[in-house]
C-alpha cells in the first residue's frame, strides 16, 4: 500500500523510486511462473492484488497524483500475477487461505470505515503479513517453488520508503517498516530453503 506522505523534493524522489520498484518488481515473478520455474500462492496475491487496487482507488479518489499512477502499477502488476496463479499457482482452499481471506476484507473495511490512517495501516499491516505466512509455508513445503528476486526487490523498495519517511513516529514507520522485513524473511526463507537441499533432497521441480 503506497504511503500517501507530503515531504520535501528528495522525500518524494525517494518515495516514487519504492514505488517504482514494487511495481516493477513482479517482471521477473512472471517471467518465472511463464517458463514454469515458480509456483506462486494463490490467496498471497490475491490478498495483494486487492489491497493495492482498494489503495488505487482511494488515492484517485483523494487526488493522489503521480502516487496514484504508481500504485496503479503495483495494482496491475499483483493482479496479473493473481491471474496467472490460478492455474500456475497452489494453495486457496486450506484453512490458512480462509482466514487470510477474511483478515483482509475486515481488514480493507476497517481502512475504509474508520478515517483513522493508523488503525487502518495497522489492519492493512495485519492481512499482508498472513498472506506472506502463506507463501513462506509453502516454500518451506515446497523447497525451490519461489524465486528471491521479486521479494528481494520489494524488500528494497521498503527500505527506500523507510529513509523517505518525514518523521519517525508509528504512522509513518509501521507499514515501510513492515514491507522491508516481510519481503526480508521471504528472501530469508528461499536462501535458507537451498542452503539445507543437499543433493539427495526432496525438491520442487517445475513439470
Amino acid at each position: 500500500m503506497p504511503a500517501l506522505v507530503t515531504a520535501p523534493d528528495w522525500r518524494d524522489a525517494l518515495t516514487a523510486a519504492a514505488a517504482a520498484l514494487t511495481a516493477l518488481s513482479v517482471v521477473p515473478y512472471t517471467v518465472a511462473i511463464r517458463r514454469g520455474t515458480l509456483r506462486p500462492q494463490r490467496t498471497s496475491w490475491f490478498v495483494f492484488a486487492v489491497l493495492s487496487t482498494v489503495a488505487t482507488a482511494t488515492q484517485f479518489a483523494s487526488g493522489g497524483g503521480s502516487g496514484a499512477w504508481l500504485s496503479l502499477g503495483s495494482a496491475i502488476g499483483f493482479a496479473a500475477v493473481a491471474a496467472l496463479a490460478v492455474r500456475a499457482g497452489v494453495g486457496g482452499r486450506a484453512p490458512g487461505d480462509v482466514v487470510t481471506i477474511g483478515l483482509t476484507a475486515a481488514s480493507v473495511t476497517v481502512w475504509l470505515a474508520t478515517g483513522r490512517p493508523l488503525l487502518g495501516t495497522a489492519a492493512v499491516v495485519v492481512a499482508e503479513l498472513a498472506a506472506i505466512v502463506l507463501t513462506v509455508r509453502k516454500e518451506v513445503a515446497m523447497p525451490g517453488s519461489e524465486r528471491p528476486e521479486t521479494w528481494a526487490i520489494d524488500a528494497a523498495a521498503g527500505v527506500l520508503a523507510l529513509a523517505a519517511v518525514p518523521a519517525m513516529t508509528t504512522g509513518h514507520v509501521l507499514y515501510p517498516l513492515h514491507h522491508t522485513l516481510a519481503n526480508g524473511w521471504v528472501v530469508a526463507t528461499v536462501a535458507h530453503s537451498r542452503r539445507n537441499l543437499g543433493p539427495g533432497a526432496r525438491r520442487w521441480r517445475a513439470a
